[in-house]
């Protein structure tokens, strides 16, 4: 499934993520990346997969979870 939209979890730690905390609905920001190294999800095919994570943990790990929901691995 595709989609439009793109949802990003930002914990308010400092002085930038605190401006984009007050940001208004509809303001558009630019967003670069993904840097590092993703998930090598199609090497989870076949396999019991453990997931761990709480509170903000979780959200660098929502699209892993979704990307194996797509594939009917979980």
């Amino acid at each position: 499934m595709v989609t439009e939209t793109l949802e990003v979890t930002v914990m308010k730690t400092g002085y930038v993520t605190e401006y984009m905390h007050n940001l208004k609905p509809g303001i558009y920001m630019g967003i670069r990346g993904p840097y590092g190294r993703g998930y090598p999800v199609q090497d989870f095919f076949g396999k019991e997969v453990l997931i761990l994570g709480g509170g903000c943990g979780l959200a660098p790990i929502r699209s892993l979870l979704y990307a194996l929901k797509i594939s009917r691995i979980i």
